[in-house]
């Protein structure tokens, strides 16, 4: 499995489906794992695949609120970076769609 660093890094040379496929593949044995929603999330989003966007960063941000209930402090700082970064994302996809107001 990739690490973050090394999924960033694939997105920063523009490997946009490959990171769709490795997070897609590894979904499938962690479909709790946040961060591969926004990742996937985000290459859909540079390929112009907006919606499908909104909806990995819809799922991304379900499971952070939830794994953010359950008050465990020690992944606290993990949970609100990955939800930050799902609404961000969101909100790059909605303005991407022209719908500005709901971006």
């Amino acid at each position: 499995m990739l690490n973050r660093e090394e999924i960033e890094k694939e997105i920063n040379l523009r490997n946009f489906e490959y990171v769709i496929e490795k997070c897609s593949e590894y979904i499938k044995s962690c479909p709790d794992y946040s961060f591969l929603y926004n990742y996937r999330g985000l290459c859909k989003n540079n390929l112009g695949l907006y919606e499908e966007a909104i909806k990995d960063f819809d799922i991304s941000i379900e499971l952070n609120k939830e794994l953010y209930n359950k008050n465990n402090p020690y992944i606290k700082d993990t949970i609100e970076k990955n939800l930050t970064e799902a609404y961000y994302y969101k909100g790059l996809a909605k303005k991407d769609l022209g719908e500005y107001k709901e971006a």
